[in-house]
């Protein structure tokens, strides 16, 4: 089961990343890696820096590897220092998510997988669940709203 769910967020890394290169205005060379995900296993294994920092592009308006001292690593599109445009966002915790931002908020379609596997694929809004989404357990079972707001799951017509 949980396999399905590691394809499905792979395939989601690729297609982000796809789409990202397609639409990219630079003609810097690519940063994919061989398995297609946005961030390299390699990346994510490099110790965290000594100070919060971009280690590699244009981490002010353009694309580029921001690490945190935490762990944290975002890899994607910049503007103004602040995330923005496609980009995956992965947490020392074990949590990631792969899709659009805003003004360094999750903003538009996305993916987000929970550290416990659970997952949500949809529309986020300032950083929040919100519009049409799916929510997806690490046992396969969807809850059953299809909308929410405000981070929170609206219920089902009846």
């Amino acid at each position: 089961m949980q396999a399905k769910y590691k394809f499905l967020f792979a395939f989601s890394l690729a297609a982000v990343f796809a789409w990202q290169c397609s639409s990219a205005d630079s003609q810097e060379p690519s940063d994919a890696t061989t398995d297609g995900s946005v961030v390299s296993s390699r990346e994510m294994e490099m110790p965290a820096p000594s100070k919060d920092e971009c280690t590699s592009g244009d981490c002010e308006t353009g694309s580029g590897l921001f690490r945190w001292t935490n762990g944290d690593i975002y890899k994607g599109g910049f503007k103004d220092g602040q995330r923005n445009g496609t980009g995956a966002y992965h947490w020392k915790s074990g949590a990631s998510y792969v899709g659009e931002w805003q003004e360094g908020k999750r903003h538009g379609k996305g993916v987000y997988l929970y550290p416990n596997k659970d997952q949500y694929e949809g529309q986020f809004v300032n950083d929040q669940r919100n519009g049409k989404g799916r929510y997806t357990y690490a046992d396969e079972t969807v809850h059953p709203a299809q909308e929410w707001q405000d981070g929170q799951p609206l219920q089902p017509a009846e």
